[in-house]
Protein backbone atom coordinates (compact mmCIF):
# COMPACT_ATOMS: atom_id res chain seq x y z
CA UNK A 1 0.00 0.00 0.00
CA UNK A 2 1.52 3.80 -0.66
CA UNK A 3 2.63 5.79 1.90
CA UNK A 4 0.16 8.11 1.31
CA UNK A 5 -2.77 6.06 2.20
CA UNK A 6 -0.59 4.31 5.04
CA UNK A 7 -0.22 7.67 6.69
CA UNK A 8 -4.13 8.64 5.94
CA UNK A 9 -4.82 5.63 7.96
CA UNK A 10 -2.94 6.54 10.38
CA UNK A 11 -4.08 9.93 10.67
CA UNK A 12 -7.52 8.31 11.42
CA UNK A 13 -6.57 6.59 13.93
CA UNK A 14 -5.57 3.10 12.15
CA UNK A 15 -2.32 1.58 12.61
CA UNK A 16 -3.70 -1.83 11.17
CA UNK A 17 -1.19 -1.58 8.09
CA UNK A 18 1.70 0.57 9.57
CA UNK A 19 4.84 -2.02 9.31
CA UNK A 20 6.14 -0.63 13.17
CA UNK A 21 3.06 -2.11 14.22
CA UNK A 22 4.16 -5.75 13.35
CA UNK A 23 6.87 -7.76 15.19
CA UNK A 24 10.11 -7.72 14.00
CA UNK A 25 10.03 -10.80 12.74
CA UNK A 26 7.56 -10.46 10.53
CA UNK A 27 8.89 -7.48 8.81
CA UNK A 28 10.11 -9.76 5.65
CA UNK A 29 6.47 -10.12 4.88
CA UNK A 30 6.54 -6.09 4.07
CA UNK A 31 9.20 -5.84 2.07
CA UNK A 32 8.24 -3.96 -1.12
CA UNK A 33 6.60 -6.69 -4.17
CA UNK A 34 8.85 -7.25 -6.76
CA UNK A 35 6.28 -6.75 -9.47
CA UNK A 36 3.23 -4.47 -9.42
CA UNK A 37 0.93 -7.16 -9.09
CA UNK A 38 -2.26 -4.98 -8.73
CA UNK A 39 -1.86 -4.20 -12.16
CA UNK A 40 -2.57 -7.60 -13.01
CA UNK A 41 -5.73 -7.09 -11.61
CA UNK A 42 -9.15 -7.61 -13.72
CA UNK A 43 -11.65 -8.18 -11.67
CA UNK A 44 -12.44 -5.97 -8.42
CA UNK A 45 -14.99 -7.74 -5.75
CA UNK A 46 -15.86 -5.16 -3.09
CA UNK A 47 -16.98 -8.58 -0.87
CA UNK A 48 -13.91 -10.15 -1.14
CA UNK A 49 -12.27 -7.25 0.23
CA UNK A 50 -14.35 -6.83 3.08
CA UNK A 51 -13.89 -10.79 3.84
CA UNK A 52 -10.04 -10.19 3.83
CA UNK A 53 -9.47 -7.52 6.17
CA UNK A 54 -12.01 -9.21 8.20
CA UNK A 55 -9.82 -12.26 7.91
CA UNK A 56 -6.78 -10.29 8.53
CA UNK A 57 -7.50 -7.32 11.10
CA UNK A 58 -10.69 -9.04 13.11
CA UNK A 59 -13.11 -6.29 14.07
CA UNK A 60 -12.88 -3.42 13.50
CA UNK A 61 -15.78 -0.26 13.63
CA UNK A 62 -17.56 0.43 10.24
CA UNK A 63 -16.19 3.64 9.46
CA UNK A 64 -12.07 2.01 9.97
CA UNK A 65 -13.36 -0.55 7.74
CA UNK A 66 -14.51 1.53 5.21
CA UNK A 67 -11.60 3.73 4.61
CA UNK A 68 -9.17 0.79 4.70
CA UNK A 69 -11.77 -0.56 2.07
CA UNK A 70 -11.39 3.03 -0.05
CA UNK A 71 -7.85 2.69 0.20
CA UNK A 72 -7.37 -0.82 -1.10
CA UNK A 73 -9.87 0.33 -3.89
CA UNK A 74 -7.49 3.84 -4.84
CA UNK A 75 -4.69 1.22 -4.90
CA UNK A 76 -6.02 -1.36 -7.40
CA UNK A 77 -8.08 1.46 -9.49
CA UNK A 78 -4.69 3.45 -9.85
CA UNK A 79 -2.44 0.78 -10.74
CA UNK A 80 -4.21 -0.68 -13.59
CA UNK A 81 -5.34 0.13 -17.41
CA UNK A 82 -8.12 -2.30 -17.76
CA UNK A 83 -10.48 -3.17 -14.95
CA UNK A 84 -13.00 -6.06 -17.20
CA UNK A 85 -15.57 -6.90 -13.99
CA UNK A 86 -17.00 -4.89 -11.13
CA UNK A 87 -18.44 -5.91 -8.18
CA UNK A 88 -19.73 -3.64 -5.39
CA UNK A 89 -20.99 -4.56 -2.40
CA UNK A 90 -23.90 -3.70 -0.44
CA UNK A 91 -22.31 -0.10 1.17
CA UNK A 92 -25.44 1.63 1.99
CA UNK A 93 -24.02 3.84 4.59
CA UNK A 94 -20.86 4.36 3.42
CA UNK A 95 -20.35 4.09 -0.63
CA UNK A 96 -17.44 4.71 -2.25
CA UNK A 97 -17.84 7.16 -5.39
CA UNK A 98 -14.97 5.13 -6.98
CA UNK A 99 -15.51 6.97 -10.11
CA UNK A 100 -13.81 10.45 -8.24
CA UNK A 101 -10.39 8.08 -7.45
CA UNK A 102 -7.48 8.67 -9.42
CA UNK A 103 -6.96 6.70 -12.61
CA UNK A 104 -10.93 5.57 -12.86
CA UNK A 105 -11.20 6.51 -16.38
CA UNK A 106 -8.16 4.55 -17.55
CA UNK A 107 -9.21 1.55 -15.25
CA UNK A 108 -12.73 1.87 -15.91
CA UNK A 109 -13.40 2.94 -19.05
CA UNK A 110 -13.59 -0.47 -20.26
CA UNK A 111 -15.64 -2.50 -18.05
CA UNK A 112 -17.69 -5.23 -19.40
CA UNK A 113 -19.85 -6.13 -16.47
CA UNK A 114 -20.93 -4.65 -13.21
CA UNK A 115 -22.98 -6.73 -10.15
CA UNK A 116 -24.54 -3.80 -8.05
CA UNK A 117 -27.24 -3.73 -5.43
CA UNK A 118 -30.96 -2.31 -5.43
CA UNK A 119 -29.27 -0.54 -2.53
CA UNK A 120 -26.34 0.84 -4.12
CA UNK A 121 -26.05 4.64 -3.81
CA UNK A 122 -27.73 6.28 -7.00
CA UNK A 123 -24.42 8.74 -6.86
CA UNK A 124 -21.98 5.89 -7.17
CA UNK A 125 -24.00 4.62 -10.39
CA UNK A 126 -24.42 8.03 -11.89
CA UNK A 127 -20.48 9.03 -11.03
CA UNK A 128 -19.93 4.94 -13.36
CA UNK A 129 -22.64 5.81 -16.10
CA UNK A 130 -19.75 9.04 -17.06
CA UNK A 131 -17.03 6.23 -17.47
CA UNK A 132 -18.55 3.18 -17.84
CA UNK A 133 -20.95 3.12 -21.30
CA UNK A 134 -19.38 -0.13 -22.75
CA UNK A 135 -21.25 -2.90 -20.11
CA UNK A 136 -22.51 -6.08 -21.90
CA UNK A 137 -24.12 -7.52 -18.72
CA UNK A 138 -25.80 -5.88 -15.69
CA UNK A 139 -26.03 -8.18 -12.66
CA UNK A 140 -28.74 -6.83 -10.03
CA UNK A 141 -29.46 -8.18 -6.67
CA UNK A 142 -32.69 -6.48 -5.28
CA UNK A 143 -32.77 -6.46 -1.78
CA UNK A 144 -35.86 -5.88 0.74
CA UNK A 145 -37.91 -2.69 1.07
CA UNK A 146 -36.05 -1.19 -2.19
CA UNK A 147 -38.29 -0.20 -5.09
CA UNK A 148 -36.96 2.31 -7.82
CA UNK A 149 -33.57 3.25 -8.02
CA UNK A 150 -32.95 5.90 -10.23
CA UNK A 151 -29.14 5.34 -10.10
CA UNK A 152 -29.43 2.24 -11.91
CA UNK A 153 -32.09 3.82 -14.43
CA UNK A 154 -29.44 5.94 -15.16
CA UNK A 155 -26.54 3.75 -15.44
CA UNK A 156 -28.33 1.62 -17.82
CA UNK A 157 -29.69 4.70 -19.90
CA UNK A 158 -25.75 5.71 -20.67
CA UNK A 159 -24.92 2.21 -21.91
CA UNK A 160 -24.24 1.71 -25.64
CA UNK A 161 -23.65 -2.09 -25.98
CA UNK A 162 -25.26 -3.19 -23.00
CA UNK A 163 -26.30 -7.06 -23.94
CA UNK A 164 -27.44 -9.04 -20.72
CA UNK A 165 -29.52 -8.01 -17.59
CA UNK A 166 -30.32 -10.46 -14.66
CA UNK A 167 -31.80 -9.13 -11.62
CA UNK A 168 -32.40 -11.57 -8.59
CA UNK A 169 -33.15 -11.48 -4.87
CA UNK A 170 -36.06 -10.65 -2.78
CA UNK A 171 -39.67 -11.45 -4.22
CA UNK A 172 -42.49 -9.65 -3.02
CA UNK A 173 -46.38 -9.40 -4.52
CA UNK A 174 -46.70 -5.92 -3.49
CA UNK A 175 -43.61 -4.96 -5.80
CA UNK A 176 -45.79 -5.00 -8.70
CA UNK A 177 -46.32 -1.58 -10.39
CA UNK A 178 -43.37 0.62 -8.23
CA UNK A 179 -40.53 0.23 -11.01
CA UNK A 180 -41.66 1.06 -14.02
CA UNK A 181 -38.97 3.44 -14.49
CA UNK A 182 -36.87 0.42 -14.79
CA UNK A 183 -38.94 -1.67 -17.41
CA UNK A 184 -39.03 1.71 -19.27
CA UNK A 185 -35.37 2.07 -19.67
CA UNK A 186 -35.06 -1.57 -20.31
CA UNK A 187 -37.51 -0.95 -22.97
CA UNK A 188 -35.31 1.84 -24.40
CA UNK A 189 -32.72 -0.34 -24.89
CA UNK A 190 -34.73 -3.21 -26.82
CA UNK A 191 -32.04 -2.97 -29.83
CA UNK A 192 -29.14 -4.11 -27.90
CA UNK A 193 -30.12 -6.42 -25.06
CA UNK A 194 -30.29 -10.06 -26.38
CA UNK A 195 -30.85 -11.55 -22.75
CA UNK A 196 -33.07 -10.66 -20.44
CA UNK A 197 -33.82 -12.35 -16.89
CA UNK A 198 -35.51 -11.12 -14.03
CA UNK A 199 -36.09 -14.13 -12.43
CA UNK A 200 -39.52 -13.45 -10.00
CA UNK A 201 -38.76 -9.94 -9.78
CA UNK A 202 -41.80 -7.64 -10.90
CA UNK A 203 -41.10 -5.09 -13.81
CA UNK A 204 -43.30 -3.05 -15.77
CA UNK A 205 -41.78 -3.72 -19.38
CA UNK A 206 -44.05 -2.21 -21.88
CA UNK A 207 -45.45 -5.61 -24.46
CA UNK A 208 -43.76 -4.34 -27.43
CA UNK A 209 -39.92 -4.39 -26.04
CA UNK A 210 -40.93 -8.07 -25.48
CA UNK A 211 -41.33 -9.24 -29.03
CA UNK A 212 -37.52 -8.63 -29.83
CA UNK A 213 -36.93 -11.54 -27.48
CA UNK A 214 -37.59 -15.34 -27.74
CA UNK A 215 -39.65 -17.25 -25.40
CA UNK A 216 -36.11 -18.88 -23.99
CA UNK A 217 -34.95 -15.80 -23.39
CA UNK A 218 -37.14 -14.40 -21.05
CA UNK A 219 -36.66 -16.04 -17.54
Amino acid sequence: MPKESKEFLKINGINLLIEDTFPQNNSSSLQTPLFNYASFFKVIDSYKINDMIIQNFGWISDNHQYLVQQEILKLLISKTSKINCLLLSESINYPHNIASYPNSFASLSQLNELHCFSSTDPTVLRGLSQLCTKVKRLIIKYVENDFENNGINWFIKHQINLKQVKTWGSYRADYVGKRKNFGKVLAAKSSVITELDLGRYFVSIPPIFLKNFPIWSIN
